[in-house]
């Protein structure tokens, strides 16, 4: 087997796709989505757009080759990702212990 991306959240062999397009110039896009749906990446047209699900929640990054610096948003994007394993793992604990996680806290 090929290896293959893993998500950044649940680490799920992730689908990935690759498209190169050779119109006017090469232009690749690349997509990569989470079997879990924790977790998608595109990046199509020199844009970049990161969803990360927390709880039913979405947090969307996004940026362009056009900017400068992509630090703040890779900062974010990792952010989230261990916020994200730190929800999944602490709703995993209570449904192994039995506690409603709208109960606690």
């Amino acid at each position: 087997m090929p290896p293959s991306e893993r998500c950044p959240v649940c680490y799920a062999p992730a689908k990935e796709e690759i498209a190169y397009i050779d119109w006017m110039g090469p232009v690749c896009e690349h997509y990569v989505v989470c079997p879990n749906k924790c977790y998608d990446y595109s990046y199509a047209y020199g844009t970049t757009v990161v969803n990360i699900m927390i709880r039913g929640h979405v947090l969307t990054f996004g940026w362009s080759y056009t900017d400068e610096d992509h630090r703040p948003e890779m900062d974010a994007c990792h952010l989230a990702c261990q916020s994200a394993q730190k929800a999944q793992l602490e709703d995993y604990w209570n449904l192994v212990h039995g506690r409603d996680s709208a109960s606690i806290g």
